[in-house]
């Protein structure tokens, strides 16, 4: 079976204010072509809903090539990896007129909404699983101390950030990373570690660690880490 793709057109609400994509815009077409590859594969959202059963992500890791810069469309290519337990590994390249611009290595797990845990099954045929791109595997981002991050806000997750699974979704933590270091520069790689859900009406506090070559945004719920992120320049 080939890698599913599929082209995917550009708005300009997907753009900065230099015609890049945003990281939020990126993150909303990995999981959109991953939710969509699982659709396919007979495991996507209906199919799973109907078991209790719901995709969460919980770790992207994003190689840039280059940036796209003011293109109308985007190609994209998905293909799981070998599962790992728990976790469902899954690579999405980036392409604009042919020339891979990104990829993407992100890691799925599948919970049970009535227990609360982390099922391990085969979902799909592990024939269709595909060697990584990367000579590494990633795992989760070295975590700083509280005490050494620098405390700069409080904000309140709203009504608008929520997704069809009742928390918040995962790409909006980029507009706050953004907002926060209006960084100009394009980040070379960046990588977001969901720790806990966010829901309506949470307060979240945020941290940063600000380097010359690297930013990292912490979201914490009191002493409960929710999300960290970390952009190298």
């Amino acid at each position: 079976m080939e890698n599913y793709k599929k082209t995917f057109t550009i708005t300009n609400n997907q753009l900065d204010k230099n015609d890049h994509l945003t990281l939020g815009a990126i993150l909303d077409l990995i999981q959109e072509v991953s939710g969509n590859h699982a659709d396919t594969l007979s495991c996507g959202y209906d199919d799973l809903i109907k078991r209790n059963l719901i995709w969460v992500v919980i770790r992207h890791h994003i190689e840039f090539k280059r940036h796209l810069h003011v293109g109308k469309f985007v190609e994209l290519e998905t293909y799981p990896l070998n599962q790992r337990f728990v976790e469902y590994p899954r690579e999405v390249k980036m392409y604009d007129n042919g020339e891979l611009f990104l990829v993407a290595n992100t890691t799925w797990v599948v919970l049970n909404l009535e227990k609360f845990n982390f099922i391990s099954e085969e979902l799909y045929d592990k024939s269709i699983a595909r060697e990584s791109y990367f000579d590494k595997r990633f795992g989760k981002l070295q975590k700083k101390n509280k005490a050494d991050l620098k405390f700069v806000e409080t904000v309140d997750v709203k009504y608008s950030m929520l997704d069809h699974n009742g928390h918040m979704n995962n790409t909006r933590y980029l507009t706050w990373f953004l907002d926060i270091f209006e960084e100009p520069r394009d980040p070379k790689n960046f990588q977001i570690e969901y720790l806990k859900q966010s829901f309506l009406h949470e307060k979240v506090d945020l941290y940063v660690s600000d380097e010359e070559n690297a930013k990292e945004l912490y979201g914490y719920n009191g002493d409960e880490l929710k999300f960290y992120c970390r952009a190298e320049y």
